[in-house]
């Protein structure tokens, strides 16, 4: 009986205390694990550079920048200034055995390339009509000069009319685009 009564008095809440720790301790072992598969996780993560899709999307939209900007420029340079325009045709016709008749060139006409009310992107069209007196080959030259500058120039309408073999009167009508409005200096 004292044996039965020193178990139930101090062993029974010994061992419940021991059961308790134990239990706790599994609690806290399997916590410990949780927290170092969290740490694997995380360390994992650190790794991945979060910033990437970022960088890939900026270099991507710094390559459609590039290649836009390699567009515009491509489009004026082609552009001949009203300015030069004159420069660019007297030079062609010091050259030419052709004989200057007339040159008549009209107002710019406005090319919208937005279409919204508010956008400034506009260009504006020079046209120009030539007349000169020549023989047909020398006209067929004058044209060929033309076609070889580095200029854009576009081409509305050629005629060439006989007037006296082996004189004619070689009319162009041609245009530039330009983003100015001012008038050609001709």
């Amino acid at each position: 009986m004292v044996l039965a009564f020193f178990a139930l008095s101090i062993w029974m809440p010994l061992w419940n205390s021991i059961q308790l720790s134990m239990n706790e301790n599994s609690k806290i072992e399997i916590a410990i694990e949780a927290s170092k598969k969290n740490i694997e996780i995380l360390e994992e993560r650190s790794k991945v550079d979060v910033n990437l899709p970022y960088r890939e999307k900026l270099v991507q939209l710094k390559e459609q920048s590039l290649e836009q900007q390699n567009e515009i420029n491509d489009i004026t340079n082609a552009l001949i200034q009203p300015e030069r325009m004159n420069m660019v045709f007297q030079g062609l016709l010091e050259k030419s055995k052709l004989q200057f008749q007339s040159i008549k060139n009209d107002l710019p006409k406005i090319i919208e390339l937005n279409k919204d009310k508010n956008s400034n992107q506009m260009l504006y069209e020079h046209s120009l009509l030539l007349e000169m007196k020549g023989q047909y080959i020398h006209g067929l030259e004058y044209i060929q000069s033309i076609e070889k500058q580095d200029w854009q120039l576009y081409w509305d309408e050629i005629e060439f009319k006989i007037l006296r073999y082996p004189q004619g009167l070689l009319t162009l009508k041609v245009h530039t685009l330009s983003t100015s409005d001012k008038v050609l200096g001709l």
